[in-house]
């Protein structure tokens, strides 16, 4: 019976140690783990093709849940962006809807009322300004439609055509 001895050297240029350190072996790693285990195999024992195909399909299985896990990242980083602008968005809209109106806000001297006049955009979020101070939605109390003056339409009529 012919012996096998241990398999020293390394013929790729990542050695294995490297990649059990990082904790991740990918299909380039299963490869030249195939290709080493299909080099050094006993000519008299060689791999019986069950045991050859649990190792492709083993393989198969570990590229799909990369590529799986690839997708699920994409997906949820756009998801993430877009959710993120469609809130500001939402903010924004809010935030103009209050141009003209009073509102009560909490300040750092207890609860403060204005007029909104115009609305800023501070580190991507709508702050409302009132008179000298920038107010966070989230501090808005209460919102009051401010009484719109009555203007004097009676016409003057002068006798003239």
């Amino acid at each position: 019976m012919m012996q096998t001895g241990a398999v020293t050297g390394n013929e790729s240029g990542t050695s294995l140690g490297q990649a059990v350190n990082q904790k991740i072996l990918g299909k380039d790693d299963f490869f030249k783990l195939l290709i080493t285990e299909l080099k050094y195999q006993d000519p008299l024992e060689p791999m019986k093709d069950r045991e050859f195909i649990a190792q492709m399909a083993s393989f198969s299985s570990l590229e799909q849940m990369q590529n799986m896990n690839k997708n699920f990242e994409s997906f949820t980083n756009s998801l993430t962006a877009l959710t993120d602008k469609l809130m500001s968005g939402s903010y924004m809209q809010q935030a103009i809807s209050l141009i003209g109106k009073e509102v009560e806000f909490a300040g750092d001297d207890g609860t403060l009322s204005g007029r909104v006049e115009s609305v800023v955009m501070e580190n991507g979020i709508p702050k409302l300004v009132i008179g000298e101070q920038r107010v966070d939605l989230s501090g808005v109390l209460s919102i009051r439609i401010p009484p719109t003056k009555v203007e004097d339409t009676t016409a003057t009529d002068n006798g003239t055509t």
